[in-house]
């Protein structure tokens, strides 16, 4: 089977250049799509979209395993049923309620403020270069404890790990380069890792350090592998998520300048961000039994 003459391919300029006229002709026309160069079926309706997500005893996250564990290993975002929320139980305090206001709030503060103090005289700025690209990792490095220092290092991993999660054509540069940061991240966190054990703090490394599931803590391979997939789907949906919202708001100036005037509208405009221009646009399942897909027209 291959992919049908008149329909879009999802790998092509056309498509990275104007993704949304694809989709209406995908929903209208080609709602389930082969792709040859995917090797994979490409559904776009969201009655289908919705089953795929929520029915586990049909699709599975386990997909993943060849996108994302050649680069990070095992990790949850590949992870079904008690394995899955056991291992989510460890770190999502961190990301809500009390921890987060107390302990990361702070930091995540004082990390924009930071950056915007670099450039709030100039004049003008680069949004995307001088703040969305940089906070992100900033964060999470300061979350995890990690050394100021380093952040040029570690945004060059997150670029490079970044781009292997986008190579769904399979170019191997970009993999092999990949492979490269992979063991160069390793490297460096395997011994930080092994520190934040014997001398634990109040940070994130040190609470994946120290946490126990049914009676058993995490690996190093497991805290390394979750460090390294946090930097990519962290960093990257703030960034774009980020970028997006000024982009949708420098170009809607009534709506700027009612967010302007009213500050608690910003998290609506984040949640509309995210529902007009998502970070992300394509996610995968792999199927545990044949799937009939019927409907009418």
């Amino acid at each position: 089977m291959t992919i049908s003459a008149g329909a879009p391919d999802i790998l092509s300029p056309e498509f990275e250049a104007d993704p949304y006229s694809a989709y209406e002709i995908l929903r209208e026309d080609y709602p389930v799509l082969w792709h040859d160069g995917l090797g994979r079926y490409i559904i776009s309706r969201y009655e289908d979209v919705s089953r795929a997500f929520k029915d586990a005893t049909v699709f599975s996250s386990e997909h993943y395993a060849d996108q994302i564990e050649p680069l990070h290993g095992r990790t949850m975002l590949q992870m079904d049923g008690r394995e899955h929320t056991v291992h989510r139980s460890v770190v999502t305090p961190a990301f809500r309620g009390h921890e987060l206001s107390e302990k990361y709030i702070p930091l995540i503060d004082a990390g924009a403020k930071k950056l915007i103090d670099s450039f709030r005289r100039d004049g003008s700025v680069d949004l995307v270069s001088q703040f969305t690209r940089l906070y992100p990792v900033n964060v999470i490095m300061d979350m995890l404890a990690l050394p100021s220092d380093h952040r040029d290092e570690f945004r060059v991993w997150y670029k490079t790990m970044f781009g292997f999660i986008k190579n769904v054509a399979g170019d191997p540069a970009i993999t092999a380069l990949a492979m490269q940061t992979k063991v160069e991240f390793r490297e460096y966190m395997l011994p930080l890792i092994s520190q934040r054990r014997q001398n634990p703090g109040a940070d994130l490394l040190s609470t994946l350090c120290t946490a126990e599931i049914d009676g058993t803590r995490f690996t190093d391979e497991e805290i390394n592998s979750f460090c390294s997939v946090l930097f990519v789907s962290a960093g990257e949906t703030t960034d774009s998520s980020i970028g997006s919202i000024f982009r949708n708001l420098l170009d809607n100036p009534e709506q700027l300048e009612a967010v302007k005037r009213d500050r608690s509208l910003i998290s609506s405009a984040f949640a509309e961000t995210l529902r007009f221009s998502p970070p992300g646009h394509m996610f995968g399942r792999r199927v545990k039994q044949d799937v009939d897909r019927r409907h009418a027209d």
